[in-house]
């Protein structure tokens, strides 16, 4: 086909379709790439062990301290993947749909319905640090 000739509807349709695929095989390509790079290889956090009785938020973790039990949740919202960053009447607030979740991670308000990933830790005796698995 040369420049000066005249495209037809359907040769139009068909190369916009081919153009309009490019930008979402990029897109493919980039969370790809961002996948791997946030994927399986983070480092444990570690935060002092500090905590008073209740809910508190730290970067990417939430920790639930009673005074004999300590739970580390993901701040993560299960809805759509918000960071949960705060705490009302003893309840954890996502701010992007309203999701609510008890001290136990339950959602209580949805439109969350399933409950935030428990995540794994220790506590190093020597250092008193809380030392958490992101993975």
């Amino acid at each position: 086909m040369s420049l000066n000739s005249n495209m037809s509807r359907k040769e139009f349709l068909k190369w916009m379709k081919y153009l309009l695929f490019i930008p979402f095989i990029w897109m493919i390509i980039k969370m790809n790439k961002d996948h791997q790079r946030f994927g399986t290889s983070r480092k444990p956090i570690k935060l002092p062990n500090e905590f008073s009785p209740g809910l508190s938020i730290k970067d990417e973790v939430i920790i639930c301290k009673t005074e004999d039990d300590l739970k580390v949740y993901s701040s993560k919202c299960t809805h759509l993947g918000c960071k949960i960053n705060k705490v009302e009447n003893n309840e954890l607030v996502c701010p992007c749909h309203g999701s609510r979740y008890n001290a136990s991670g339950i959602p209580v308000k949805g439109p969350s319905v399933k409950e935030l990933k428990e995540l794994s830790f220790e506590i190093d005796k020597s250092t008193n640090e809380i030392i958490i698995q992101l993975s």
